[in-house]
């Protein structure tokens, strides 16, 4: 069975185009060879990153990216195992969210709160809602 983690974090300065290709060129890399596949969204510095694969490989990434002094203010508010990934076509997929879309996230989630959601049956809020952005945004 898969595990997802999915965090919030804030840079430490804004990223620009080079920084978010380079993040992303790591992530490809260090995921293929470890079978995670995720998203990154971003919006001035801002953070919302969703990681999937073998509970193992992706406490062990969660770990490093704890550790990352690119960013500061971790806040994991899901960490669970999964029925099934929903970015498994992508080693770290990317999209840039806009001031909106960040607050409707925000606001279903309580990111003060580093509470671990527990596993139901029924999909966590935070799947459904990275679920609806991802439909949003890749639509026709």
């Amino acid at each position: 069975m898969a595990h997802c983690i999915v965090y919030f974090s804030t840079s430490v300065r804004l990223f620009d185009q080079e920084d978010i290709l380079n993040i992303l060129q790591q992530s490809h890399q260090h995921n293929a060879q470890a079978g995670i596949t995720g998203i990154l969204l971003y919006m001035h510095g801002h953070i919302i990153q969703v990681v999937e694969g073998e509970q193992q490989a992706v406490v062990a990434l969660f770990k490093r990216i704890e550790m990352d002094p690119r960013h500061k203010n971790v806040a994991c508010v899901l960490n669970q195992s999964i029925a099934e990934r929903l970015f498994a076509q992508w080693r770290m997929g990317y999209e840039t969210l806009t001031t909106q879309q960040f607050g409707q996230i925000r606001t279903m989630i309580d990111v003060d709160q580093r509470l671990e959601i527990p596993a139901e049956e029924n999909e966590p809020a935070i799947l459904k809602t990275l679920k609806a952005f991802y439909k949003i945004n890749h639509q026709g």
